[in-house]
């Protein structure tokens, strides 16, 4: 019976460190979509402020 604990037990762990690793995987492509978004908004921000520059001085 402490054969089988055992085994369940790796088992268990295994399991475990599957589902963690796969979390890790899915944050780290949310925080990489998340950083993207960020930078075309900086982006964006940019052009904007640019092209109101422009616009202001054509005034």
């Amino acid at each position: 019976m402490v054969a089988r604990g055992a085994m369940w037990n790796a088992l268990f762990k295994t399991k475990e460190m599957e589902a963690r690793s796969e979390l890790k995987q899915k944050l780290s492509e949310i925080f990489k979509e998340f950083m993207t978004g960020i930078t075309k908004l900086e982006e964006l921000g940019n052009t904007a402020n640019n092209f109101l520059l422009r616009f202001q001085q054509g005034l």
